[in-house]
């Protein structure tokens, strides 16, 4: 009896070896299959073991992970947490759960995960990796990289947690040396990862100009395909004023990628900064096709739109594709800008006006559509309505800056002081021989647009739109050639030497935007002021003095929205104050100046045009030519808040125009004084 028993228990012993052979033959096959990528077959196998051992947490586990790999995450999750069930010590378990909910998007559930598997194993990289990236994503910088660091403590060359942690130290700000370390070292762990080349190169690109260009060159040769990685080259070269360079690398990311919004639309702004409107126009329409629910792209459209004079495109594509909403401030205020409102549009004017007095709208917004709404208004004469909504718009933009009116007078006082007839007597005839410049200088608003589109409407001329480069040539007085001194005194140091390095440098800007026209218009308003380095930089240009009847300039002024370095435009009484100063200031240059200055009046110009336009013409001593009358159906780029009304025929309806207010400017036309 006791034989017997003995013998069946053998006979158990040797099945049940056979049994757990034969599982542990068919899991190191799925294993090797799995890892060989050969899903399919390892997929059957798994289920093989499963068949014969149920409960086998591994073969759940894996079969699971495998369900996740190939897209079946539905699948894949039950085994997973089966698989726990059976082995709930197993951190790696807990962590491919997490992983597959994060595909879920269920990421609290993948943190409960995660930070179990932190609580069975405190040294698992890929734990703290992972708790990283979920913190990131939720907005918890620090924590995220706190995780990054505990990853690397335990795993320091790991190049996709330094690019991590490097990237989180920029959001976080302030840490720009650590993370520029951070990332050289991701670098340096995996050199042939174009991505790791990428973020630091962006880093690098603010710091060290040069070293961010080579890491994002470097991405490109890795990656020749990699459209990304051509455009964020190109952003930097632009930033270093390398634009012919930066556009070939847009070019290079579009021809890569033809659907790449960011690089189809910084290559249309690089084609619009070269005053190719046609190819500005056509790039964004492609970016609008490729990223159709990106209001951004409708708003630099429709701005092109207004710009080449296609008012009714730029209309019907802001009202056809962006919905009236405080975040869409800008695009309401360029549909406002291409159209003229009438009693037609009233329960549009209802709308914006609704928008504009909702509580959760910001200041920003505010002082769009507070623009916008005058607009509006005006249009449709209801002036005193227009006022008030122009009046709110100041009144919340003047935030930004006080204009200091003492300041102001003492500057002006430094500029009559320093260029007086002798600073030009002994300086005479070592200018520039080139007559290829003319500078339209007055007040904003005084008909510079209109004057400058008259003249590039002349087969031999070029209009380059109000340029920036006078003021930063003024700006290299006192740093390159008289150190320890401002400006204006500093210009007492221009020699025959300065002065021929500083118009080369303009000319050579000017050529870089058109090499062939006779002359190249400069339509700086505010050019007034730097008119004594013009005289000697060029005494044989052309200088056109651009005046209007000084009510409506200043009037004009108030209803369009300047920048910050316009403080004195907020507020009535301020530019009363600042055009008084203008004319003093002009008066002087008439007194000292060794060129003389064409003024052109507003008034003349629309009442009789051509025999105004015509002695302009001649005085830029250019031909006759008939298309200079004709100049609103000229098909340019206009980059100013007149693009609309330089599109229409000259008319009379701006003159006077101050009357229809003239219950509102009082405190106008007391600064103006005798100028009014």
């Amino acid at each position: 009896m006791v034989l017997q028993l003995m013998r069946k228990r053998a006979r158990n012993a040797g099945r049940k070896a056979d049994y757990t052979a034969l599982v542990n033959t068919l899991m190191h096959q799925a294993v090797a299959s799995h890892e060989a990528g050969r899903f399919t077959n390892a997929r059957a196998l798994y289920q093989q073991v499963l068949e014969q051992a149920p409960d086998y947490a591994d073969a759940l586990h894996l079969l699971g992970l495998l369900h996740c790999q190939t897209g079946e995450i539905a699948k894949g999750i039950p085994l997973l947490r089966k698989a726990i069930a059976r082995r709930p010590d197993q951190a790696q378990y807990h962590i491919n759960l997490a992983k597959a909910l994060v595909q879920e998007g269920k990421h609290p559930a993948a943190r409960k995960s995660l930070e179990k598997a932190v609580e069975i194993d405190h040294d698992a990289p890929e734990a703290h990796q992972l708790l990283g990236d979920l913190a990131a994503l939720r907005g918890d910088l620090e924590a995220a990289s706190g995780h990054y660091r505990k990853a690397l403590a335990l795993r320091p060359a790991w190049s996709q947690v330094l690019n991590n942690l490097g990237l989180t130290l920029v959001r976080l700000g302030g840490h720009d040396d650590e993370a520029m370390d951070t990332l050289k070292k991701a670098v340096e762990a995996a050199p042939r990862e174009a991505l790791l080349h990428m973020n630091l190169g962006l880093l690098a690109a603010k710091l060290n100009p040069v070293e961010g260009e080579r890491h994002l060159r470097e991405a490109c040769r890795l990656q020749p395909d990699n459209a990304e990685a051509r455009n964020n080259l190109g952003i930097s070269l632009r930033k270093q004023e390398r634009l012919e360079e930066a556009e070939l690398a847009f070019g290079a990311a579009v021809e890569n990628d033809p659907g790449h919004f960011p690089a189809l639309q910084n290559l249309a702004l690089s084609r619009y900064r070269a005053n190719d409107l046609e190819s500005a126009i056509r790039l964004t329409e492609a970016a609008v096709a490729a990223a159709p629910d990106r209001d951004k792209a409708y708003g630099l459209l429709g701005s092109l739109y207004h710009e080449a004079g296609e008012f009714d495109k730029a209309v019907n594509l802001i009202r056809s594709t962006v919905r009236l909403t405080a975040e869409n401030a800008e695009l309401i205020s360029q549909l406002a800008q291409s159209k003229k409102f009438t009693d037609a549009d009233a329960g549009l004017l209802n709308e914006l006006e609704r928008i504009v007095r909702l509580p959760d709208t910001g200041a920003e917004e505010r002082i769009v559509l507070h623009f916008a709404l005058g607009k509006a208004c005006d249009d449709m004469r209801r002036y005193d309505d227009a006022f008030g909504h122009f009046q709110q718009a100041n009144e919340l933009d003047r935030n930004k800056g006080v204009f200091d009116r003492d300041a102001h007078r003492a500057y002006i006082d430094r500029l009559i002081d320093t260029f007086d007839e002798a600073f030009f007597s002994t300086r005479r005839g070592i200018g520039s021989d080139s007559n290829r410049p003319i500078f339209v200088v007055g007040m904003p608003r005084s008909g510079t647009t209109m004057t400058e589109q008259i003249l590039a409407s002349h087969p031999q001329v070029f209009g380059a739109g109000e340029l920036t480069t006078m003021s930063a040539l003024v700006r290299r007085i006192p740093e390159e050639f008289c150190p320890g001194s401002d400006y204006p005194e500093a210009a007492g140091a221009l020699d025959r030497e300065s002065i021929a390095v500083l118009a080369e440098a303009y000319l050579h800007e000017i050529a870089s935007l058109n090499d062939s026209a006779v002359r190249v218009v400069d339509k700086m308003p505010h050019n007034f002021l730097l008119l004594g380095v013009i005289a000697v930089l060029f005494p044989n240009a052309h200088i056109i003095h651009c005046m209007r009847n000084p009510a409506d300039t200043c009037l004009s002024c108030y209803t369009k929205r300047f920048n910050s370095r316009h403080p004195y435009n907020y507020d009535l009484a301020d530019l009363g104050f600042y055009y008084r100063e203008y004319r003093r200031l002009m008066a002087h240059w008439r007194r000292v100046l060794p060129i003389s200055l064409f003024d052109l009046r507003y008034e003349e110009t629309v009442s009789e045009p051509e025999p105004v336009i015509r002695a302009l013409i001649e005085n830029c001593e250019l031909p006759w030519d008939d298309a200079c009358l004709a100049f609103h159906k000229t098909r340019r780029g206009v980059k100013t808040p007149s693009a609309w009304q330089v599109r229409q025929p000259l008319y009379q309806s701006s003159r006077e125009r101050w009357r229809n207010y003239a219950a509102h400017l009082e405190p106008l036309l007391q600064a103006l004084g005798e100028q009014a």
